[in-house]
C-alpha cells in the first residue's frame, strides 16, 4: 500500500515501547479503522475507504487481557527484535482491530510515532490452537479423519 504518515522513530526505545503498553490493556475502547468490513449507511466501511471517503465512526469496547513485547516471528519478515521493528503477544476479545492497535500504541505519549502492521498470526481462535492445526503437508484422508473434533465436545472446551 500507500505510505500515508511518515514520523521520525530514532527516540522510540523499548522501554517506551513498554511504558505504554499498560494504557492498552484491560477493557479499553477502540475506534474501528476505515479498511473493516463493518458497515456504514449500507456500505462497508471498506467500500467507502476505497473510494476516498472516511466518516466518522465510533469507537468500541474491547478487552485486551495480555499485551506484551515478544520477537517470536518477528525475523520471518522484519529480521531480528530492533527498532523501528517490534513483535506484539496479544491476548484479546473478539472485535479487536491489531492494526488500530498497534496505531494507538505509536501515538501514545510515551512513543510519539507511527506504525503499521507486517505480519499477523492468529495463534488461538476460542477452543483451537495452532498447535493443534494439520499441517497441508500431513493433509490425507486418514490424518484429516483423526483430526476432526467432535462438535458435541467443542462447548466442553470452552473455557
Amino acid at each position: 500500500g500507500a505510505v500515508v504518515e511518515e514520523a521520525p522513530f530514532d527516540h522510540v526505545t523499548l522501554d517506551a515501547l513498554e511504558a505504554a503498553l499498560p494504557a492498552f490493556t484491560g477493557d479499553i475502547r477502540q475506534t474501528p479503522p476505515m479498511y473493516s468490513a463493518l458497515h456504514h449507511e449500507g456500505k462497508r466501511l471498506y467500500e467507502l475507504a476505497r473510494e476516498g471517503i472516511e466518516v466518522e465512526r465510533e469507537s468500541r469496547p474491547v478487552t485486551i487481557s495480555r499485551l506484551a513485547l515478544d520477537d517470536r516471528g518477528v525475523g520471518a519478515v522484519a529480521g531480528p527484535l530492533g527498532l523501528p521493528h517490534f513483535g506484539l503477544d496479544v491476548e484479546c476479545s473478539g472485535g479487536t482491530y491489531i492494526r488500530t492497535l498497534i496505531s494507538d500504541l505509536a501515538r501514545h505519549e510515551a512513543v510519539k510515532s507511527v506504525a503499521h502492521m507486517v505480519e499477523l498470526e492468529r495463534t488461538k481462535q476460542g477452543p483451537f490452537e495452532l498447535g493443534d492445526c494439520l499441517h497441508e503437508a500431513d493433509w490425507d484422508f486418514d490424518a484429516i479423519c483423526q483430526h476432526l473434533v467432535d462438535s458435541a465436545a467443542i462447548p466442553a472446551r470452552v473455557s
